[in-house]
């Protein structure tokens, strides 16, 4: 099956965004199978922290940067 078949495309500020994530506030695209950006839904490598810990922010770690918000989401960006 191809990659971008499970993928959702979209264009915003001159970027194509691929996306596993449906972004409904954003115009949609054709494929492509080269993105400028690609969104997916997986683990970033720690547990977001508790309402209590406040947000995290890891700009040092060499899998990327991570950023986590309680009761919100957990990101990591890589290259």
């Amino acid at each position: 099956m191809n990659e971008t078949a499970s993928l959702n495309f979209y264009n915003a500020f001159g970027l194509v965004i691929a996306s596993e994530v449906p972004l409904s506030e954003l115009r949609k695209t054709q494929p492509n199978d080269a993105p400028d950006i690609r969104i997916k839904v997986g683990k970033i490598g720690r547990p977001r922290p508790s309402l209590t810990q406040g947000a995290f922010m890891d700009f040092k770690n060499p899998d990327g940067v991570v950023m986590a918000w309680p009761g919100v989401a957990g990101f990591r960006f890589i290259d």
